[in-house]
């Protein structure tokens, strides 16, 4: 009997021990049980990343779904405490998401045609005791959009901002560039100091967040200035009678209107007299041409080009003044467009004039314009092409000398004795000693 009580007190000692200690179990963190959370799933946090406009299936795996009378049910909610699905049925009225269960223990949840604002957290749970929850966090990623400002037209000297707004996920950055060549800047902005005509142009603004594809767009500056007049010459001589042409070149933007005014009165609308052309230049220069014919005595005088637009106006006067006529030296001159030649011709044809050749010729010489230029439009060799001119020696005899003026391609003058003068004077020479062969029979 003895030996049967202590069995009994040992027995007893024991069971009080094993209820004391599956009571400690119980009351730790996550060992918490119950008859009803047999299910099992994976509770391990999950991070899911999809490009916008794909699909994706978010996972879920739950291992045992009932026991007993008891039937568990597992549904899936978003961080907007948003029932999505429950079971195998689709609670919300979003056709993109379903249940895709390929075995027995997958609840997983399938989202097509993903869209930014899906990102986020999804749950799926089980209704056990205590709930059973696994957590997967849906990060999207969306390639680079952006909003640009407009295209710009600023006065020279003002501070204008240029800004590419960036979006995507993760966030762009932003690089700014003109031409092929990078820009230094704030990011999204673009700011100018002052900003000057040569930094006219297109920039280009490229955002990128490793989605493809990158986004890049254009936006086009255009910088007004005032007016810039220049002439070709400030004085030209012509003869009365003869034709002249005036060149009058006008850097400005916006262009605006240029004209001619003489003695700061418009022009005669005489068109048989008068005529203007305009010449296109390089980026925003013209030429605006002034044609003159038949010059009289009240043509000569002063002659200004007037440019304007709405950043201001500015003016050149150039003078023109008539050239007196010599019986003795004949004369020749240009503006930028035109050479007259009046030679004197004792026997040898007829005077000629050139309206190509770029140069100034005058009596014995050159002017301080001694250069050709080369015209690439217009004839370029005057090779043969014999202008006859009467110079006065020292002796104050006429000699009739014949001249042959070259133009070459890299600019150069000639001014060279041709072979038909040669032969002039010897004829000269030849008729004098017949002469004096005569007088001494």
């Amino acid at each position: 009997m003895l030996g049967t009580g202590k069995h009994f007190k040992m027995s007893f000692t024991v069971q009080v021990i094993l209820l004391i200690l599956s009571t400690l179990l119980a009351s730790l963190p996550g060992l918490q049980c119950s008859r009803d959370s047999h299910p099992v799933m994976d509770i391990t946090p999950l991070n899911v990343t999809v490009h916008a406009g794909t699909a994706i299936i978010l996972p879920c795996i739950v291992n045992t779904i009932s026991r007993g009378e008891k039937k568990h049910n597992v549904i899936w909610v978003n961080s907007r405490r948003q029932v999505i699905t429950k079971g195998e049925s689709r609670i919300t009225t979003d056709r993109r998401f379903s249940v895709s269960r390929l075995y027995d223990h997958d609840w997983n949840l399938h989202v097509s045609n993903v869209r930014p604002e899906d990102a986020g957290l999804y749950m799926c749970q089980v209704n056990t005791e205590p709930i059973q929850i696994k957590r997967v966090h849906l990060h999207v990623q969306v390639p680079p959009v952006i909003s640009k400002s407009d295209d710009i037209v600023t006065p020279e000297g003002n501070n204008p901002v240029l800004f590419c707004n960036a979006s995507g996920e993760p966030k762009p950055s932003v690089m700014w560039f003109k031409g092929g060549e990078q820009i230094i800047s704030d990011g999204e902005m673009l700011r100018f100091v002052n900003i000057t005509r040569e930094q006219r142009g297109k920039y280009r603004c490229l955002a990128f967040n490793r989605v493809e594809p990158n986004a890049e767009e254009y936006i086009n500056v255009e910088v007004q200035y005032r007016p810039e007049v220049r002439l070709l010459n400030h004085r030209i001589r012509q003869y009365q009678g003869k034709s002249v042409f005036l060149d009058c070149i006008v850097k400005a933007e916006p262009h605006g209107t240029v004209r001619w005014t003489k003695n700061d009165l418009p022009l005669p609308d005489e068109k048989w007299k008068y005529g203007t052309t305009m010449f296109d230049g390089d980026d925003d220069m013209i030429t605006l041409q002034l044609r003159i014919t038949l010059l009289e005595k009240s043509d000569f005088g002063f002659y200004t080009c007037e440019a304007s637009n709405i950043m201001g106006k500015s003016q050149v006067t150039m003078d023109l003044l008539e050239l007196e006529s010599t019986t003795s030296k004949p004369e020749a001159f240009r503006t930028k467009s035109q050479l007259s030649v009046t030679p004197f011709v004792p026997f040898l044809g007829h005077s000629r004039t050139d309206s190509n050749l770029e140069t100034i010729l005058d009596t014995g010489g050159f002017s301080e314009e001694k250069d050709i230029p080369y015209n690439p439009k217009g004839p370029t060799i005057y090779r043969n092409e014999i202008l006859i001119l009467q110079e006065t020696g020292s002796s104050q005899e006429a000699n009739t000398v014949n001249r042959v003026i070259t133009a070459t391609k890299n600019g150069g003058t000639k001014l060279q004795t041709s072979n038909t003068g040669l032969l002039c004077i010897m004829f000269v020479m030849v008729n004098k000693v017949n002469f004096l062969s005569w007088d001494f029979l």
